[in-house]
């Protein structure tokens, strides 16, 4: 929470929203709450079932984000995708405008290509296919690299001063 204190006290008119494939809402976590501004779930009506990677779910998004600024027309925004997936964070989110910083918590890139959770659902070919879309993630799709999301406030100063 930390983290989210110090981006909110750099930013106060940041609008912070999660984007998520499941169902966890910051929104509803105590902790957190006060930090965010919105919450897209893959499993919202009107976003269902386009989930990262899909496009759908950052314009919708996006669309909430520009519907709460004022003072402008929204026509333009810069924004910030933070995520720990280089195909359903980074690359997406890259392929419709975002900035990206790419929580890695993994200790190698190696690891990151070939990590299958023990609980994925995944089957072999679909395992396989991810790996292959992995390798072909290119490194201008993360604008920063942080290893621990206390590391957040620095990043985004880098992109944003």
């Amino acid at each position: 929470a930390d983290a989210l204190a110090s981006v909110r006290r750099a930013y106060p008119h940041a609008s912070v929203g999660a984007i998520t494939n499941g169902r966890g809402d910051p929104l509803q976590m105590p902790a957190i709450a006060e930090y965010f501004r919105f919450t897209v779930s893959g499993e919202d009506a009107g976003v269902h079932p386009h989930r990262k990677p899909s496009p759908r779910i950052f314009n919708a998004a996006l669309e909430i984000a520009r519907a709460q600024r004022s003072g402008d027309d929204g026509s333009s925004l810069d924004w910030v995708h933070v995520g720990d997936d280089l195909l359903n964070d980074m690359a997406a989110a890259k392929a419709v405008g975002a900035r990206t910083v790419w929580l890695d918590r993994t200790s190698s890139p190696e690891e990151h290509s070939s990590a299958v959770a023990f609980y994925s659902t995944q089957s072999d070919s679909e395992a396989a296919a991810r790996r292959d879309a992995l390798s072909r993630v290119s490194s201008d799709q993360v604008d920063a690299r942080i290893q621990t999301i206390a590391s957040l406030p620095n990043a985004l100063y880098a992109l944003w001063g």
